[in-house]
């Protein structure tokens, strides 16, 4: 009856406990990091304008949208999800923490192309009087010269 229930303690044992102890300190540092990191989010949240969460629900809610589609392989872009992006990059300022579907340069890259698209109808050329060929103009003139009425 008289066993002895104290544990025994050896060199290794204190060891092996001492790393337990300090894995244990490091878990719980980690979790209340994580707590406050969680914390301070929340209240920055609360304090972001209606407009700026209202733009951010909007971008979040498309990339679902997008995500939901029945294509066999990732989802393919059409050009209204292009523009819709071009314009919250041009409203939001934070649009590039709400991307998730494609990578921000690729917006960017968007936004020259449509800016060189732009540009390019700009400058089209708009028809108007067709050039006529150098003996016709000649004859016109021959014929502006002899009859001046």
């Amino acid at each position: 009856m008289g066993q002895n229930l104290l544990p025994v303690v050896t060199k290794s044992s204190v060891g092996i406990v001492a790393i337990e102890v300090l894995g244990q300190w490091n878990y719980i540092r980690a979790v209340m990091r994580e707590l406050i990191f969680s914390l301070l989010y929340s209240l920055s949240c609360g304090l972001q304008t209606r407009a700026r969460l209202h733009l951010e629900i909007v971008a979040l809610r498309h990339q679902l949208a997008v995500l939901r589609r029945k294509v066999p392989t990732r989802p393919k872009l059409k050009s209204a999800d292009r523009w819709l992006w071009i314009v919250l990059s041009r409203l939001w300022s934070e649009w590039r923490s709400g991307l998730v579907l494609v990578k921000p340069e690729t917006v960017v890259a968007w936004q020259r192309k449509g800016f060189r698209l732009y540009w390019t109808w700009k400058s089209r050329h708009r028809g108007g009087r067709p050039k006529s060929n150098s003996q016709v103009r000649e004859i016109i003139q021959k014929m502006s010269r002899e009859n001046p009425l």
